[in-house]
C-alpha cells in the first residue's frame, strides 16, 4: 500500500492498494479471497479498473466487496492492484480474507491483511467573514466619532463658527 498503513491521506491523495499473494509451495495454489472495500469506498473513489497478473483475476468491486481468484504457480507471485482517490473525511479501513471468512470488526495495526489510513479533515475555506468584522468596527468607530462631535458642538457655551 502507497502510503503506508497508518498514514494519513488528504483529500484529493492517491492511494495505491497491492494485493500480494506468493506461492512458497511445490505445487500450484489456489487463491480465493475477498477484499472488503466498503470502508475504503465511503470515503474515497476508485480510479480505473483493478488490474491482475500471473493467473490472478480480480472481479468487482460489487457492493464493496472485489474477488480475487486464480492459480499462481510455485515460485510466483500474483498480485492485484488498484488506486482510490480521497474524496471525503473518515479512515480508509481495508480488509482482505479468504472468501468463507467473516472480516474482523476492527483492524489490528499489526495485521498484514488488515490497513487503516485516517482522512485529513479538509482546511476551512477563508471567507470575507474577519474583513466584514473589520469594516463593522470602522463603521461603528466612524459612528462614534460622529456622535460626540455633534455632542461637542451642541454644549452649552461652544463656539459656533
Amino acid at each position: 500500500m502507497d502510503p503506508a498503513s497508518g498514514s494519513t491521506v488528504g483529500v484529493g491523495d492517491r492511494v495505491t492498494y497491492t494485493l500480494s499473494f506468493h506461492n512458497t509451495g511445490r505445487g500450484a495454489a489456489q487463491v480465493d479471497y475477498t477484499d472488503h472495500l466498503a470502508d475504503v469506498l465511503d470515503d474515497a473513489e476508485l480510479t480505473g479498473s483493478p488490474t491482475a497478473s500471473f493467473g490472478l483475476l480480480a472481479t468487482g468491486p460489487i457492493d464493496g466487496l472485489l474477488h480475487v481468484t486464480g492459480t499462481v504457480a510455485p515460485g510466483a507471485t500474483g498480485t492485484v492492484t488498484y488506486v482510490v482517490t480521497v474524496r471525503g473525511h473518515g479512515r480508509l479501513t481495508n480488509l482482505l480474507t479468504t472468501i468463507d471468512t467473516r472480516p474482523p470488526d476492527t483492524c489490528v495495526p499489526t495485521d498484514p491483511l488488515c490497513t487503516d489510513n485516517p482522512v485529513t479533515e479538509p482546511p476551512l475555506a477563508v471567507t470575507g467573514a474577519p474583513a466584514l468584522g473589520l469594516v463593522s468596527v470602522a463603521l461603528w468607530a466612524m459612528l462614534a466619532g460622529g456622535w460626540l462631535l455633534v455632542a461637542i458642538r451642541r454644549r452649552p457655551g461652544s463656539r459656533r463658527d
